[in-house]
């Protein structure tokens, strides 16, 4: 028996064509699936969405604030911590500028010095009604740049509040205040460290003054300094807050 090779070639040519169909079919099939899946799935969605509150509420789910759960976590210590690049004005020349050999003042800019800030809240009470108080600490540590123990001259900050703050009182007042500043022999301008000047050294004056000053305003730091305000103690929240 003799077969032809024509024929064999286009018995292997339809099985191939077959299979080929065969697969496209299925393929059509499962796109065909596909898109009703996806179909389905946006329509669902897209109701949820604008006309139920599933969504919204499994959001806010997440924002309540109730202890045990990672959004309180983050908010009683937060994981991003702030970082600070301070620069500082060292007086150059004042005791030419006292002896009236210049008529104005140099600076020289120092920095950065570069803090870390770590911020924690304490005494959290989540309340019946909704609210939550809490106690806010901030704490600073120097991180790089320049060295903090280096030696500035900068202005007497304590002396210049001072005499502008009884400018414009009573004779009397300001005659007592200049007679304590004699005793004290402050100076308008001060050698110190820059951990000093922005976290707190030093000064009568200060814990001279301190005592009048809290009749009026809470100070919870010993020692002045420009940002001894917000370093290493805890401030009391005035008001609370409505949380989800």
């Amino acid at each position: 028996m003799t077969i032809s090779m024509t024929d064999t070639a286009l018995d292997i040519e339809k099985k191939a064509i077959g299979r080929c169909g065969r697969r496209s079919h299925r393929l059509r099939i499962w796109f065909t699936w596909i898109y009703c899946g996806i179909f389905l799935i946006s329509s669902v969605g897209f109701y949820m969405f604008w006309y139920t509150d599933a969504i919204n509420n499994y959001m806010l789910s997440f924002m309540e604030l109730r202890n045990g759960t990672l959004i309180f976590d983050w908010w009683q210590c937060p994981p991003l911590k702030m970082k600070y690049k301070i620069y500082i004005f060292n007086y150059t020349n004042v005791d030419e500028f006292e002896a009236n050999e210049v008529s104005k003042l140099h600076v020289q800019e120092l920095g950065p010095y570069e803090y870390q800030e770590t911020m924690t809240r304490t005494n959290v009470v989540l309340h019946d009604n909704g609210t939550i108080s809490y106690q806010t600490k901030r704490s600073f540590e120097w991180i790089g740049g320049r060295l903090e123990n280096d030696i500035v001259l900068v202005p007497n900050v304590p002396l210049m509040f001072t005499t502008a703050y009884v400018r414009d009182l009573s004779f009397a007042v300001r005659f007592v205040t200049n007679t304590v500043l004699s005793t004290l022999q402050e100076q308008s301008f001060i050698n110190e460290t820059v951990n000093g000047f922005l976290w707190g050294y030093d000064t009568q004056l200060f814990h001279m003054a301190k005592p009048l000053l809290m009749l009026q305003h809470d100070i919870p730091f010993e020692k002045f300094g420009l940002l001894a305000m917000v370093r290493d103690y805890i401030r009391l929240t005035a008001e609370s807050f409505e949380f989800y």
